[in-house]
């Protein structure tokens, strides 16, 4: 049973890893910032699954990252949100983002240190 939760928590931070990573390099050396934000026209009820705009992100340790400005979905279709970092808008895939099991806040495997260094690479 230990180990089954061991390997899920070791996929799940590689997705969060891959996360971080798409939305720093972007497909074949796109634009990292070309249709990273959300869309607001598109909603991503879906792919939010109880994450919604004002609520507060946690790293995996209880520290606080930011807040979800808006969810939506990159240009080629990708749910995505847009964080709020220090006053600082981030764009993240929404598969970096799960929602806590008390349901009161969203939790990302990234470090604020990790998200802030991805934003400043960031071009724009």
């Amino acid at each position: 049973m230990m180990r089954t939760v061991l390997c899920g928590a070791v996929f799940a931070l590689s997705l969060g890893g891959l996360a971080a990573a798409q939305s720093q390099a972007g497909p074949r050396g796109a634009d990292p910032g070309a249709g990273a934000a959300p869309s607001p026209a598109a909603p991503a009820a879906d792919a939010a699954q109880g994450l919604k705009p004002g609520m507060t992100v946690k790293d995996s340790t209880g520290a606080t990252i930011g807040t979800i400005n808006r969810i939506g979905h990159t240009s080629d279709g990708t749910p995505a949100a847009e964080l709020n970092v220090d006053g600082k808008a981030v764009p993240m895939v929404l598969a970096a983002l799960s929602l806590a099991p008390e349901g009161d806040h969203a939790v990302i495997a990234l470090t604020k240190a990790q998200i802030q260094a991805a934003a400043r690479q960031a071009p724009g």
